[in-house]
């Protein structure tokens, strides 16, 4: 990120298939693990350190890896990923979308403090590259916050990707 940034405490963790299976419940998580593959997972939070830079407060990725190039395009499907879940907010589609990796999805949440009138942002890519599924997100107030800024971080992410994968070919 171009802007300094610290890790929280515990804002970095590796995610296991038993983490997966406490954050959806046993036979939801079971179930995901069975259809999709998925072996491991990593997640990394970033905080912002200085107020004064215009960049979003929070910056969260996760990393998770299937079996198959398969079940990672099944994760991010509606069957499966967040965005598509019965329960979440619906979101705002970026325009133009993107473009990273096999599949992509870019969107956002806004959302209205209405005792402060502020208005906060979630900017989320998600992508696959081959059997890999990388989540990004940056969330702050309107004015620090921007679609740009989660997008260079989520090619930046891919380009790693990339260079890792051409490394052990």
């Amino acid at each position: 990120l171009p802007n300094d940034s610290r890790i929280p405490t515990g804002g970095e963790k590796r995610v296991s298939n038993l983490g997966i299976i406490q954050q959806m419940g046993e036979v939801k998580g079971k179930r995901y693990i069975v259809d999709t593959g998925r072996v491991e997972g990593w997640y990394l939070q970033l905080e912002r350190k200085r107020k004064e830079d215009i960049a979003p407060y929070v910056f969260e990725s996760s990393i998770d890896v299937f079996e198959t190039n398969e079940g990672a395009q099944l994760a991010i499907s509606p069957g499966w990923y967040k965005m598509f879940a019965e329960d979440a907010a619906i979101p705002n589609l970026v325009e133009g979308g993107c473009d990273l990796g096999d599949k992509c999805l870019f969107y956002y949440y806004e959302s209205l403090d209405p005792a402060t009138n502020l208005t906060t942002l979630r900017y989320h890519v998600a992508f696959v590259y081959n059997n890999v599924l990388v989540w990004a997100m940056g969330r702050g107030l309107d004015i620090d916050t921007n679609p740009e800024y989660v997008m260079d971080a989520a090619n930046t992410l891919y380009d790693k990707l990339e260079n890792a994968y051409l490394a052990f070919r």
